[in-house]
């Protein structure tokens, strides 16, 4: 059971990057009746934007939300990449016959945490699409990739829970 989980790990954190690097949202803005004068003054405006979550939040910042982006690129990258790491390591330790302790209990219980970029993401587009003018959104297949990691690492967690409790069932001597 071991390899399958380090398989899994491996796909959890090639999605993890891609989704935080690929396109996630492309806005296209639309301003109703003056749409016409809005392109004749300044096409620019018009254009569309594509977003990944990395530029996402640098976007944020540069527009002075910074302690949310940073709260964001703590909760989006830093964690999920911890997260998975730890898991990697608490693999080893089970595959050397060992409790991989604390840390394996703490990944696994704070596995819902990753959950808020979703959220997050969803509450943009709600936003987005309340919008007057008719602007749009599309999300991008860096989502998909996002959410795909996150549904991943939530089934590591519980692959890796399994794994210990048959480890401590297995040393716990039968009397």
């Amino acid at each position: 059971m071991i390899w399958p989980i380090r398989l899994l790990t491996l796909l959890a954190a090639a999605l993890l990057g891609l989704g935080l690097i690929a396109p996630c949202m492309t806005i296209q803005p639309a301003f109703g009746k003056y749409e016409t004068w809005v392109r004749l003054l300044n096409p620019d405006y018009t254009r569309p934007t594509t977003y990944s979550v990395l530029t996402g939040i640098v976007a944020m910042m540069h527009h002075g939300n910074r302690g949310l982006g940073i709260l964001l690129l703590s909760f989006s990258g830093f964690f999920p990449t911890a997260k998975l790491a730890t898991m990697a390591w608490s693999t080893q330790k089970l595959a050397d016959r060992r409790r991989p302790g604390v840390w394996l209990t703490l990944a696994h219980h704070t596995g819902k945490f990753s959950m808020l970029d979703v959220l997050v993401l969803a509450l943009l587009v709600v936003a987005i699409k309340g919008l007057p003018g008719g602007s749009t959104i599309t999300l991008g297949w860096g989502v998909w990739a996002f959410a795909g990691s996150v549904v991943l690492s939530l089934v590591i967690s519980m692959m890796l829970h399994t794994l210990e409790k048959r480890l401590v069932s297995a040393e716990t001597p039968v009397s």
